[in-house]
């Protein structure tokens, strides 16, 4: 749970909750990673690596940086700042007027850069510090050719699936984990 702190905080002081919510679909065009160095909003990637020609258009993408930014701002910053570093993601309304989050990461590389590298996450920052470049920079796929789009798989697709199915993978062909996994899945229903 704390992989990667650097420091960890004493067992007493947190509680373990396991929080179960309503699934509904979502729109996936509009849901958004945002990242967060320094206390500084640097970067905003799409999330879903297909190609939406809406999201292309400069005044859509001017109001979902405004509207992430007066998430951030409003939402988020004034609660975590203590925290200086850190990834979340967001799901915009229909209208790209308001937010809500999806999921908070930590800024680390095991957390998807989606369609930026941290390398360019952190030239964002030296660009923001010498007042040189446009903060936050939203990175949307822009044609259907663009290298992400063009991807079949994430590049962390396997946490996409369950860890259990990981660990039965390991070493087999598809015919036989379909056979572990239905044995498995048996023996759980019996217990």
């Amino acid at each position: 749970m704390f992989e990667g702190c650097d420091v960890l905080p004493p067992a007493d002081t947190y509680r373990v909750e396991l929080v179960l919510r309503k699934w509904y679909p979502v729109d996936r065009s509009r849901e958004l990673r945002c990242f967060v160095r320094q206390n500084i909003l640097i970067g905003v990637s799409q999330r879903d690596t297909n190609y939406y020609d809406f999201l292309n258009e400069p005044a859509t993408q001017d109001t979902m940086i405004s509207t992430v930014q007066q998430f951030w701002r409003s939402k988020i910053k004034t609660t975590w700042d203590s925290v200086e570093n850190y990834i979340f993601d967001l799901l915009l309304t229909r209208d790209l007027s308001r937010a809500h989050i999806l999921d908070f990461n930590p800024y680390a590389p095991r957390t998807d850069p989606l369609l930026f590298t941290y390398d360019a996450l952190l030239d964002l920052l030296s660009t923001r510090n010498t007042g040189d470049g446009k903060i936050p920079e939203l990175r949307v796929v822009d044609s259907r050719s663009h290298p992400a789009a063009t991807s079949n798989a994430p590049a962390y697709q396997h946490n996409m699936v369950p860890f259990e199915a990981l660990n039965l993978s390991s070493g087999r062909n598809i015919e036989e984990f379909a056979n572990l996994w239905k044995e498995t899945i048996r023996e759980s229903v019996k217990e």
